[in-house]
């Protein structure tokens, strides 16, 4: 539904979705199209800056 491929495509989407995967920007317009824009390009891109603040910050 969303073009998404490969050997564990779920393992994939569930990355985007906490943020530990930043995800193409077509894959991006596939999840806002297919959310009926329930989902925005800002909502992903806030999921992975907290991702990141809470994780890269650990490691620091």
């Amino acid at each position: 539904m969303i073009g998404l491929s490969g050997s564990n495509p779920a393992r994939d989407l569930q990355r985007f979705e906490t943020g530990e995967r930043r995800p193409p920007a077509t894959v991006v317009q596939a999840i806002f199209d297919a959310t009926n824009g329930e989902v925005t390009p800002q909502d992903m891109h806030d999921c992975r800056l907290g991702w990141e603040r809470q994780n890269l910050a650990a490691a620091e």
